[in-house]
């Protein structure tokens, strides 16, 4: 099954994230997360490559060590690439390198460190479920081709708990859209 979520994070962090990642699970999310989801005797550059091509969302779990991070600001460079809806998460105060700035330009985070400790991963779960990663259509099919709006989130810890419900990309919404304008210049 493909992962809704895949998490980058650096290794100083990984207790904090496993502790998040558990408790997404326990939400009846898929987090794909390096530790425990590759496997022995394949390509770890490989795999990872895999999972963020079929992950919904990708969060990246910022930190002082993790904005330090080569492989960190890789994989947030390969999600940007694919433009696959982004959640920055803070686990404490920091600022962003230039090498992840472009990517993260306009897009809400969620200060984590600044919530309180016993409602901050139900939290990160109802902005996770507005962005539509999780959620089950009728058909079956799971949605997760929203996309988060831009805003002023973007920065060291603010903008959390603002995002608005997303939007859904292509089909039928342009097909009427392009649809109306032509009925507009054709009047």
């Amino acid at each position: 099954m493909d992962p809704d979520v895949f998490i980058s994070y650096s290794r100083e962090n990984q207790q904090q994230v496993v502790r998040l990642v558990e408790y997404l699970r326990e939400q009846g999310l898929g987090v794909w997360m390096d530790e425990t989801d590759i496997h022995g005797a394949t390509m770890w550059t490989e795999e990872i490559v895999e999972a963020i091509h079929k992950c919904n969302l990708f969060i990246l779990a910022i930190s002082q060590h993790s904005t330090g991070s080569k492989n960190v600001v890789k994989e947030l460079a390969l999600a940007s690439e694919r433009e696959k809806i982004i959640l920055p998460i803070y686990l404490e105060q920091c600022d962003i390198p230039k090498n992840m700035e472009y990517q993260l330009a306009g897009i809400q985070n969620i200060a984590l460190h600044t919530l309180d400790k016993a409602k901050a991963y139900e939290f990160v779960n109802q902005t996770i479920r507005r962005l539509g990663v999780g959620q089950v259509q009728e058909a079956g099919q799971a949605l997760g081709q929203a996309e988060a709006p831009p805003s002023e989130g973007h920065g060291t810890g603010v903008g959390h708990g603002h995002m608005a419900p997303p939007k859904a990309k292509g089909g039928a919404g342009k097909s009427i859209g392009i649809a109306a304008a032509v009925v507009v210049l054709a009047v």
